[in-house]
């Protein structure tokens, strides 16, 4: 603001020279009558110039405001995905455990633990639907940082097509464990098996992309379009 006024004070330093050098001259060569008259001018050009640069400052402000707005918004989405991550380790370790329980209960001859093949078809259906809980949050997410474009605001949403990628597949071995029974299921055995061993790189690539957002500093994370 103190530069604001300083550059009002040098734009308006030129007219006020002017406009005393108009009145010297016309105190000597016109008449009286002219004087107020380039009094009206300067006093309009002044006004125009000044109206100018508030309307400047003025969008600035605006602008800034939105971004702001921006700003808040984005941070509450941060927290979201803060919590889906927090969610994925487990997640990825009772879908794994639970997968080895089927897989041992499926052979009676090797199930040496006793395992329930039905109590482990039954905890895969309750962390399916943990999983697709988790899918509509990121939905969401994903729709959050759309809709920030109306604030001025872009954010890196690489993690959410990782992490899709990721949920997609815990719910895959899930979904198959959960529909052992049903001789028309959509599921491949071959291809849940060939999952499995393959979620903690998945995992790995999810943190990697988690963390790209941690180690950004905040007008990085959040760039106005």
């Amino acid at each position: 603001m103190k530069a604001f006024k300083i550059f009002i004070c040098i734009l308006l330093i030129p007219p006020f020279i002017l406009c005393s050098i108009v009145i010297a001259n016309s105190l000597q060569q016109y008449d009286w009558g002219s004087v107020p008259d380039w009094f009206s001018f300067f006093a309009n050009f002044c006004t125009v110039i000044i109206t100018f640069m508030i309307a400047i400052r003025a969008k600035k402000f605006l602008d800034e405001k939105v971004h702001s707005e921006g700003l808040s918004r984005g941070y509450k989405i941060l927290d979201t995905i803060d919590e889906i991550v927090d969610s994925l380790p487990s997640l990825m370790s009772r879908t794994i455990s639970n997968d080895e329980v089927v897989q041992m209960a499926s052979k009676p001859d090797e199930n040496y633990e006793n395992y329930s093949l039905e109590s482990a078809i039954s905890n895969a259906d309750k962390i399916y639907w943990k999983i697709n809980e988790i899918q509509i949050k990121l939905k969401q997410v994903e729709f959050l940082i759309k809709r920030l474009n109306r604030w001025h605001v872009d954010i890196n949403n690489l993690f959410i097509k990782t992490c899709s990628v990721f949920l997609e597949n815990l719910g895959y071995i899930t979904g198959h464990n959960s529909e052992l029974h049903y001789p028309n299921t959509e599921y491949s055995t071959k291809k849940a098996r060939q999952l499995t061993p393959l979620l903690s790189v998945m995992h790995v690539e999810v943190e990697n992309c988690y963390e790209q957002i941690l180690s950004l500093k905040f007008k990085e994370t959040f760039t106005v379009n």
